[in-house]
């Protein structure tokens, strides 16, 4: 501002001639700009732009270098994690390498036998010395160690302890035949990477848990040896247990058996399915345990929660903790080759908890009543065709009529249960709230490694500030992608009063469902598994919302429910609706060389109706099985 006013100054004095004339008017000039402009604020003005540029100069090299820095810190991180995971897989894969098996001989027609039966025949064979629990253990844990390594189905082994267990049970049952053995006595499982065995990691997909090396068994471990059985390895699971797929950067992924491009859902399905375990043990939060099961035409159960004990289970994500709905929803149970072995290891579960139960004091206290598995009289049973928004292939719909006419046909009564306006709202508040974990909550476990692919979006979420996550929300809004400015706002949590608001509107409608089920007289319900075969792994985070709609829906419901293979996808069945609406592109895309592919049903009882729902699924199954081909 001075030098424009001294500028002025000299410009006019030079048009001046009249010295006098000039000397005047510099003066006047002069007084003119002290009068308007005190000194300090004619040195602010001058230098205020140069301050501003500087300013912006400055702060926008801190900003860089923050980020920079940020970055070079998080990718240090992401360096650190991948190191441990490389060397938790290689320490594995060294054992692997090392084991040298026991050099036993088993006949070709002993190992086809081992590997064809389920529990209930072992025993039998057991029983009557065909086999030995030694040759249970080596013949499967040959196949885990094989196509079920290639496959990204294991994790950790605990093959050194399973022989000394598997020989102590064979000495047992030879000395001493009348001993007292449980109904799992010389049986080797798999069971999932996040049940806690001594001396075994649990790392449930997370390379910070690498090193979490398990002092002494959990309590569902224990319950599980009092049985007799011999858990010989561990099984794969998602990143944090949280994604459909099973993947992560430890033990890489888990494929399906019938098409590597496919998911399997969980490592203990793929294990069973390839024979490399007679029977696996996991846990189900959100219908994982079903769907692997459908995925791979096996046989799995989820009972009520609280039936089951889930102390020794680790959950990866704590958010929940504490967090009753969710709590609730979570269980564990089995995945088999039979109905029988569903029962078997229902039972030893029910029986053997109730002296550990002081331990869980709130878990329900209930012994296996087996006459309630042993239904003589005509059932009245509902049926759903489709769950929320999303219908279902032509195959998983013909897998539910086929159900339907069979029961038909040996005079049960099947009615249509149509409550979907009910289970799509029940859907909508879960999905905003039970899953609504906000993604730095979701991210922070694992301490700066990369997420998997299913995980990304929420990672970017929690790298990015809350205020422009609401004006992108507000974006997709305007444009009228409602879902997604939804999923955006959802990934940043909701607020405790908003929570406990949803809880509760949640378990009402929980309430009205059961309440149209026992107005109709329902004994059991007969659902689709899902909405489509075993989905491809590149379109899992586009697919993923129809897995919780199918098999999710049945623990927000809390309800048993079991998974039932009943038949596989025809040629003429290779797409998903006629309707060529966008939306069912990918579903469309994702039916394309599923032909084989194994489909099946679930079916449901009411909380706490384990033994009735085993009971329908052995009638539903007895009638597939004797279906004219």
């Amino acid at each position: 501002m001075r030098s424009q006013i001294e500028s002025t100054s000299k410009r006019v004095q030079r048009n001046v001639k009249d010295p006098s004339k000039r000397s005047s008017l510099h003066q006047r000039l002069t007084k003119l700009r002290r009068d308007i402009l005190p000194d300090s604020a004619i040195n602010f003005f001058d230098t205020t732009p140069k301050k501003i540029l500087l300013g912006l100069f400055v702060g926008s090299t801190f900003l860089l270098a923050g980020i920079s820095y940020s970055l070079w810190k998080r990718k240090k991180a992401q360096e650190a994690m991948q190191k441990q995971a490389e060397a938790k897989r290689n320490k594995r894969d060294a054992e692997l390498k090392s084991l040298e098996l026991p050099n036993i001989e088993i006949p070709p027609e002993k190992r086809k036998l081992i590997l064809e039966s389920d529990v209930t025949k072992l025993h039998m064979l057991l029983d009557e010395h065909i086999i030995t629990s030694e040759m249970i253990l080596i013949v499967y844990f040959e196949v885990a160690s094989s196509l079920g390594l290639k496959n990204g189905y294991i994790t950790e082994i605990n093959f050194e302890e399973a022989l000394q267990a598997a020989r102590e049970c064979d000495r047992l049952r030879k000395e001493d035949p009348d001993c007292e053995k449980g109904p799992l006595f010389g049986i080797p499982v798999a069971i999932k990477d996040s049940f806690i065995l001594k001396n075994l990691g649990t790392t449930v997909g997370m390379a910070a848990r690498a090193n979490a090396i398990a002092q002494e068994d959990g309590l569902v471990v224990k319950v599980l040896k009092s049985q007799g059985a011999i858990p010989f390895v561990k099984t794969n699971t998602g990143q944090t247990l949280e994604t459909y797929h099973c993947s992560n950067f430890i033990w890489g992924e888990a494929v399906h058996p019938d098409d590597p491009k496919r998911i399997i859902g969980g490592g203990e399905a793929g294990l069973v399915a390839t024979r490399g375990s007679v029977m696996g043990l996991g846990s189900d939060i959100k219908g994982c345990l079903r769907l692997s099961a459908l995925n791979s035409g096996l046989y799995s159960f989820k009972p009520t929660g609280k039936r089951l004990i889930m102390s020794g289970h680790f959950g990866g994500l704590q958010y929940f903790t504490g967090h009753r709905s969710f709590n609730e929803m979570a269980s564990i149970g089995p995945i088999a080759k039979s109905i029988n072995d569903l029962e078997l290891m229902m039972r030893c579960f029910t029986d053997a908890q109730q002296e550990l139960l002081i331990q869980e004091p709130l878990y329900m206290r209930k012994t296996w009543e087996e006459d309630e598995t042993k239904i003589t009289k005509k059932l009245k049973i509902g049926y759903i065709k489709q769950i929320g928004e999303i219908p279902v292939s032509p195959a998983n719909g013909r897998a539910v009529q086929e159900i339907v006419n069979l029961l038909q046909q040996d005079g049960h009564q099947v009615v249509e249960f149509d409550v979907n306006g009910l289970l799509k709202e029940i859907l909508r508040l879960a999905d905003q709230t039970l899953f609504g974990i906000p993604a730095r909550e979701f991210i922070a476990p694992l301490q700066g490694e990369r997420p998997v692919p299913e995980n990304i979006e929420r990672d970017r979420i929690a790298y990015t500030s809350e205020l422009w996550i609401r004006i992108k929300a507000l974006t997709f809004y305007v444009m009228g992608r409602k879902d997604r400015a939804k999923k955006l706002l959802t990934s940043l949590g909701v607020k405790p009063h908003e929570l406990f608001q949803r809880v509760l509107e949640i378990d009402e409608l929980r309430l009205k469902f059961i309440e149209q089920w026992m107005e109709q007289g329902l004994d059991a319900l007969v659902s689709p598994g899902l909405a489509t075969p075993a989905l491809p792994i590149k379109d899992i985070e586009k697919t993923a919302s129809s897995l919780f709609a199918y098999a999710g829906i049945f623990n927000v419901l809390n309800l048993p429910t079991g998974a039932l293979p009943v038949t596989r996808v025809n040629e003429n069945e290779q797409y998903f609706t006629q309707d060529s609406a966008p939306q069912w592109r990918v579903f469309q895309e994702a039916m394309l060389g599923t032909q084989g592919l194994p489909v099946g049903v679930q079916i449901s009882t009411l909380p706490f109706e384990e033994e009735k729902c085993i009971g329908v699924m052995r009638i539903a199954d007895n009638y597939v099985k004797n279906k004219p081909q």
